[in-house]
């Protein structure tokens, strides 16, 4: 008997290959993301060291009021960057929820073509142990007929 041939089986591939690749493109997110929020977590230390280092500054016996007057254009800087990054955080955000959104959608319709599959594969294999079981009943009436003229001739 043949070999089973499941006819939807291209449409399952292009199905399969594009969950993969939004797998991929969601895992490009996510690395964006953790590298955003890496880099506000570095925005944040580097404003509490400038306030540090300003206090630092202020309480030393010399006051320099040349490098003082630079902090306020430090930390002005410091959360234009902080708000521009989490803008960026919130649109990447949201970019992971809609592939999320997409993905999920794309696994099932690969679940359902899969499922469609093994409900084809397993019909075929019924109807495969059906014909065998009919070959081999056939076959055991066939020799048990010749068992018969055998048994007859002898007779």
């Amino acid at each position: 008997m043949r070999k089973f041939k499941f006819t939807l089986d291209p449409i399952l591939k292009l199905r399969k290959s594009r969950e993969d690749a939004l797998k991929r493109e969601l895992g490009l997110i996510v690395t964006e993301m953790g590298k955003l929020k890496e880099k506000i977590e570095k925005l944040n230390n580097n404003m509490k060291e400038g306030y540090h280092s300003q206090e630092t500054l202020t309480q030393e016996s010399e006051l320099q009021a040349s490098l003082l007057r630079f902090y306020p254009l430090y930390f002005q800087g410091i959360k234009a960057d902080l708000d521009k990054t989490n803008r960026a955080l919130a649109d990447t955000e949201k970019k992971y929820q809609i592939k999320l959104a997409e993905l999920a959608k794309a696994m099932g319709e690969v679940k359902v073509i899969d499922g469609l599959k093994d409900k084809k594969e397993l019909e075929w294999k019924k109807e495969k142990e059906k014909k065998i079981n009919e070959d081999l009943e056939e076959l055991f009436l066939t020799t048990q007929f010749f068992k018969k003229i055998n048994q007859g001739e002898k007779l």
